[in-house]
């Protein structure tokens, strides 16, 4: 006989391997146990009254439950019901209601995760890395992630080896509020990540308000609808992506609904933990402790082809929650990113710094963090400026960019493309061609005549 506590965990497995309904849940029991004994349909209520029958729980908090149970541990101890023909059901997929239209592949076990994303289930284990080892041993392992240390105030990116740490380290004992640690993942796990993105978190809709990293938007139309208004308020998120955890992941993928099991290796395999290795020797500075707290745990590492969309969705709740706000108040929203943006008539004027409080309320909520250094209250008489596109009259590039760009180009012409390459760039061709195409992609006529500039550089 099988002692109380396998079967107790046993009886949480299965019912979460179906409907979360009194109905449903005495029934898978009794197939459990074989026999549908007058102590289940009552164990069913009470389940449903204290986890409610809107959410499935988690796996430990339903055997913590049923362990504190009396009359579950009594009602065993007397039946004493033959487990040796266990009944299980498979797992199934339960999404929420919305989800339920949305093209999201069923997969249900581990091993159909292997199969969907291209890998055998122990190189699917052994990426996942739901122990976070390649954090807690980097020397001896080698981890599935290489480190980008950026300084935002130059843009300045360093690039050190996951067994060379201790480079990193040494260039974090600048400001932190200038550093940004690029996360970038190796090529298999940068390839199932993909796999991830395009078969599954591309199906789901961001929120309407949201124009970043979705098909069909760009910086564009996050800026076109405060076009000529007579106030624009400027907030940003700090710390947007690693302030994304684990859990939050993880609820992301449960809601689309995959069984426990497949959530938590889907969250596993969008998330890390960075080396503590990092983060030694900064007793003296509070803000690296809080980075600190913030990259040690497992969270949503900025450089993964998956973490745009799923920061999306992670913050579709404070989209919607600031959408509903601004709108209440007569203010267009929209956000890029961990870019926010509010805009609206002289009626706003008179509330917009209340109007900042409140919103930042409602981002500490929602467990982000405001940036206040950049929080921007523009006038339409000075430079309304986001995300580097000036909004006063028409979205259009800064005149400052546009005269650095002509200057380089016709610098280019006059001296050789070599002689401007200051920063050392590898393919100085192709920065540049990039850099006129977003000018091109902005204002139409400024484009072509940085391209005709361009056409008259010697290579």
């Amino acid at each position: 006989m099988q002692s109380n506590r396998v079967l107790i965990r046993t009886i949480a497995v299965t019912l979460l391997r179906g409907d979360w309904q009194v109905e449903a849940i005495a029934g898978r029991t009794a197939n459990l146990l074989g026999k549908r004994y007058r102590w289940i349909s009552p164990l069913a209520k009470r389940l449903c009254n204290h986890f409610g029958s809107a959410r499935r729980p988690r796996l430990s908090e339903l055997v913590d439950f049923l362990r504190s149970d009396r009359r579950l541990r009594r009602a065993l101890e007397k039946d004493e019901p033959d487990i040796l023909d266990w009944l299980l059901e498979p797992d199934v997929m339960q999404p929420i209601t919305p989800a339920e239209s949305w093209q999201i592949p069923s997969i249900t076990t581990d091993g159909q995760l292997a199969e969907f994303v291209g890998v055998t289930n122990s190189d699917l284990i052994w990426l996942a890395d739901a122990k976070s080892l390649h954090a807690k041993t980097p020397k001896r392992y080698s981890g599935h992630y290489c480190y980008h240390l950026v300084n935002k105030k130059n843009n300045e990116q360093h690039l050190c080896n996951a067994n060379d740490l201790d480079a990193i380290a040494s260039r974090l004992r600048i400001s932190a509020q200038s550093i940004r640690l690029i996360e970038a993942p190796k090529r298999r796990l940068k390839s199932i990540q993909r796999s991830i993105l395009t078969g599954i978190i591309d199906q789901v809709p961001p929120h309407r308000s949201c124009c970043g990293f979705r098909q069909g938007e760009s910086i564009i139309d996050y800026a076109t609808p405060h076009v000529g208004k007579s106030i624009v308020l400027k907030m940003d998120l700090r710390d947007f992506y690693p302030t994304i955890t684990l859990n939050h992941i993880g609820a992301i993928y449960a809601s689309l609904g995959f069984p426990e099991t497949v959530s938590r290796l889907l969250a596993h395999l969008s998330t890390t933990a960075t080396p503590q290795e990092i983060w030694r020797n900064n007793e003296g500075d509070s803000q690296l402790r809080y980075l600190e707290s913030l990259y040690t745990s497992r969270h949503l590492p900025q450089g993964a082809p998956t973490s745009p969309a799923l920061a999306n969705l992670a913050a579709y709740r404070l989209d919607c929650r600031l959408a509903g706000f601004a709108k209440h108040v007569g203010v267009d929203y929209t956000r890029y990113a961990d870019d926010l943006a509010f805009s609206g008539g002289d009626d706003f004027r008179r509330i917009a710094k209340r109007f900042s409080i409140s919103v930042s309320a409602i981002v500490m909520e929602e467990g982000f963090r405001v940036n206040f250094r950049k929080t921007r209250i523009m006038p339409a008489a000075t430079r309304q400026r986001l995300v580097g596109l000036v909004v006063n009259e028409g979205v259009n590039i800064q005149r400052k960019e546009y005269d650095r760009l002509k200057a380089i180009l016709t610098n280019c012409i006059r001296h050789g493309a070599g002689s401007q390459n200051r920063n050392k760039h590898p393919d100085f061709r192709r920065y540049l061609e990039g850099k006129i195409a977003f000018v091109s992609m902005v204002n139409v006529d400024k484009g072509r005549k940085l391209r005709e500039l361009f056409r008259a550089v010697t290579w």
